[in-house]
């Protein structure tokens, strides 16, 4: 079985722009997951937001040419993107809703109901809110 690893925009992010303080753990860590072959699993709306932070943060050029390198990587079969459908959206509004205490995003919420849905336990980021909701995290936290 090949084994799976939701990503998530900080990663993407920090793994996009050399600027980022976070992106030598971040290359470290996409370098490591790429030598051990597991499958990168994203959602559209993870996509979306890097996107747009991406465009914001670095221009649109950047934007582009990450948005690129997604594609290939999904068509090398070695990333995957997965749409939000109805029941990972209503479960997602759930989590929103039953979850008042946290500071959760509603693309948080998403990106929880997809990845328990696929059965992935493991999260590339550097949200603190993956592991409060019980996702292994790479690079550790």
């Amino acid at each position: 079985m090949i084994h799976r690893v939701f990503v998530d925009t900080g990663a993407w992010m920090a793994t996009a722009l050399k600027t980022d303080n976070l992106h030598p753990a971040a290359s470290a860590a996409m370098r490591r997951l790429i030598k051990d072959r597991t499958l990168l699993v994203t959602t559209d709306f993870v996509l979306s937001e890097t996107l747009t932070r991406l465009r914001y943060d670095a221009g649109h050029p950047r934007a582009c040419e990450f948005l690129t390198t997604l594609d290939r990587s999904i068509e090398a079969r070695t990333a995957a993107l997965v749409r939000v459908d109805d029941a990972s959206f209503a479960e997602a509004r759930r989590i929103f809703l039953d979850y008042a205490d946290q500071d959760f995003s509603f693309v948080d919420c998403t990106s929880f109901a997809v990845a328990r849905k696929l059965g992935i336990d493991t999260a590339f980021a550097f949200d603190h809110h993956f592991a409060t909701m019980g996702f292994i995290m790479t690079p550790g936290t």
